[in-house]
């Protein structure tokens, strides 16, 4: 994280900068499998949450102000393929790619409207990452990289 914590999958507790382990926040009520993703400018932690059994995913935010629990947001994949990578910009949006599919979500926007790109080449998304000035970098498994700018409330 940009806090200098270690998150890892499976595991009870991350790491801590000061190297001390934390117990995990609790999950979001029901039977959920969270995945930490991405961390925010703004002190929020962002993960894919699936379902105990079930197919369908769904964004949850471990908020800056409520850091003990996860929250579901109500932002799923609905009839996009399933999200195996996320990131989150300078902005506050959240980007979610699937293996052909990148799709940005303004979680701050009253509509929390979800923009949804096909990959421009014939190759799957093997990483999404913030960078300087606005900036989404996707990275396909040929070998290329792409980069999206991005402003508030505009298409990329």
């Amino acid at each position: 994280s940009r806090r200098g914590d270690l998150w890892a999958a499976g595991c009870r507790a991350y790491r801590r900068i000061d190297a001390r382990f934390v117990p995990d926040p609790l999950p979001p009520d029901g039977e959920w499998a969270v995945r930490p993703c991405a961390d925010d400018s703004y002190g929020n932690f962002w993960a894919i949450a699936v379902p105990s059994g079930g197919t369908r995913q769904e964004i949850a935010v471990l908020s800056r102000e409520q850091p003990h629990q996860w929250e579901m947001t109500g932002i799923h994949s609905g009839q996009l393929a399933a999200w195996r990578l996320a990131c989150a910009d300078d902005l506050g949006a959240v980007w979610l790619a699937s293996d052909r599919t990148l799709q940005r979500i303004d979680p701050q926007s009253e509509s929390r409207g979800a923009q949804a790109f096909k990959s421009p080449i014939d190759s799957d998304i093997t990483a999404v990452a913030p960078v300087a000035n606005r900036q989404i970098i996707v990275g396909f498994d040929d070998g290329s990289i792409r980069e999206f700018s991005v402003k508030r409330e505009s298409k990329p």
